[in-house]
């Protein structure tokens, strides 16, 4: 976690996050939860994921009088709290069940109590270093959703290209390659494909 520009940025997936900050003299980074820390994961189809966190470990002061416990709950359904240990710091894998029927999305939610520490404004929970999702191997349901709105994406542009005076031959030409992008994007990194079909189809739109 941590990356807060480009294509790998964590931002599109996060809500409820402080903002990052380096620690370990400059060689990690992390982000402290908040009472309500929010992961969104669309595109990811109807399949069991499993979440990892390693946790920090914090000073004294926020050990004693911090949270001891991160409930973490996943598309509405509570899977249960992990005891935290705040002065080793710990990593944890959780099991995420499937979405909900007819969805591909996956809304992961981590909640805990919060402290302000000596000298600090802001209600923390507990420092975040390294989140991971990983999925089992194998095919799954395509999420119908985002692949039809990058196939109108795909049309509209198309269309542009047309309307500039190309044939349609050419114009499918031009198309093609964006579209060889987008299925590996799709199979790359689904999370952000998902987030940039609505934005595509936009920007075909205003083409």
């Amino acid at each position: 976690v941590g990356l807060e520009e480009g294509y790998a940025s964590d931002l599109p997936m996060l809500t409820g996050f402080f903002p990052f900050e380096l620690a370990n003299n400059k060689t990690l980074t992390l982000r402290w939860t908040s009472e309500k820390s929010t992961i969104r994961l669309p595109g990811l189809g109807p399949r069991p994921l499993q979440l990892t966190l390693r946790l920090l470990p914090v000073n004294d002061e926020v050990a004693q009088n911090g949270p001891q416990a991160l409930s973490i709950s996943a598309d509405g359904q509570a899977l249960g709290a992990l005891e935290l240990r705040p002065r080793p710091g710990a990593s944890y894998r959780i099991l995420v069940p499937p979405a909900p029927p007819g969805s591909s999305d996956h809304t992961i939610v981590l909640s805990s109590s919060t402290y302000t520490p000596s000298g600090d404004q802001r209600a923390l929970g507990t420092p975040v270093d390294d989140l991971r999702i990983s999925t089992a191997a194998g095919p799954y349901a395509p999420p119908w959703l985002t692949d039809a709105t990058w196939l109108g994406a795909a049309v509209l542009a198309w269309l542009a290209i047309r309307r500039a005076g190309l044939r349609a031959s050419r114009a499918f030409q031009l198309v093609l390659p964006v579209i060889g992008l987008a299925c590996i994007a799709a199979l790359l990194d689904p999370p952000r494909f998902a987030f940039g079909s609505a934005t595509a189809l936009i920007i075909g739109a205003l083409g």
